[in-house]
């Protein structure tokens, strides 16, 4: 109960982070984000298959959830290690991208995972445990399918960073471009958030096998704390914290209020235009009246010379009325 509680948390922590790689399109033209998008999918599917298949009672069903399950964990380990390489080759080769590219990743990793899980199942069938939990088999040594290719890769990986690491430092002593020297602390950043990873990754899955089989109340209890952890670490390093992710952000912003001045802007010139247009045809109807109507304007003068006490004109007046009758 507790590890599926666990399992749940740390699922829900890498459901967040999907829609900002969706949302984000942009990020997905990076190497690097490619390689995180492969590790959390893979992640995922370890998660839902543990939840809805780890204690089944069919045989086949059984079987065929301990497969899923080492084939998706040994390609969460090689997507792992795809990120350890991809930082090594950006740090010791900037300039060459032909060994960074996203199908050589994908060829290796799941290459290598398929051949492992055919392997254990060509040796024997029943390495795959029929009951709960369905899992690879203790007894048979099956168990080391997964254990020793994890502890393998969680070395060459810590090995990896470190001189990667090494590397840097060397780099960031001697003088260099204003450009390189963010490039070397972006890339610094990136090492420090992947070597803090590996051990939550690496001794959670470890354990993993001895906990799922229930060898040992402490691998359960270590399983199920590392597992909370694992998710929320993720979408913390992956997300929050990503320099990627964060300048997506950043640009997301600057383009949403862009856009909300240029609206405002354009608004504002709407109205003016509107304002002008009124007084402009206010103006015309005023003087399309006047010039369609004469009468209007000897009204006006006649209102004006009555007023102003012209006598002759109020005779010519009295005269035409007299000839009316």
């Amino acid at each position: 109960m507790i590890t599926n509680v666990c399992l749940g948390i740390s699922l829900l922590s890498l459901l967040l982070l999907l829609p900002v790689y969706c949302f984000f399109r942009d990020l997905w033209r990076s190497t690097r984000i490619f390689i995180h998008g492969n590790l959390v999918l893979n992640l995922i599917a370890t998660y839902i298959t543990f939840l809805s298949g780890i204690d089944s009672n069919k045989n086949e069903v059984c079987r065929f959830v301990g497969v899923t399950l080492h084939f998706t964990l040994l390609s969460l380990f090689m997507w792992m290690m795809a990120e350890a390489v991809f930082i090594a080759l950006k740090v010791t080769k900037p300039n060459s991208t032909k060994r960074n590219i996203p199908r050589y990743y994908l060829i290796i990793c799941y290459g290598v995972s398929v051949v492992i899980v055919v392997i254990t199942v060509a040796v024997d069938i029943d390495n795959y445990n029929t009951t709960n939990p369905c899992w690879l088999n203790i007894e048979t040594g099956a168990i080391y399918a997964i254990v020793v290719p994890a502890l393998i890769i969680i070395m060459f990986n810590t090995a990896i960073l470190i001189m990667t690491l090494r590397t840097i430092y060397i780099k960031s002593r001697s003088r260099l471009p204003r450009s390189e020297q963010k490039q070397n602390e972006s890339t610094l950043k990136t090492v420090k958030a992947t070597l803090f990873l590996v051990p939550v990754f690496g001794v959670t899955w470890v354990f993993g096998p001895f906990a799922i089989s229930k060898e040992s109340r402490i691998f359960e209890y270590l399983f199920d704390i590392l597992n909370c952890l694992q998710g929320l670490a993720i979408f913390i390093v992956y997300c929050l914290l990503d320099v990627e992710v964060r300048e997506q952000f950043t640009k997301w912003r600057a383009r949403r209020k862009r856009l909300k001045d240029a609206k405002s802007v354009s608004s504002q010139q709407r109205l003016s235009m509107e304002e002008k247009g009124a007084l402009v045809s206010h103006k015309g109807c005023s003087a399309a009246k006047e010039a369609c109507n004469p009468q209007i304007d000897s009204t006006k003068s006649l209102q004006n010379r009555t007023s102003s006490g012209d006598g002759t004109f109020n005779v010519e007046i009295n005269y035409a009325n007299k000839l009316s009758t």
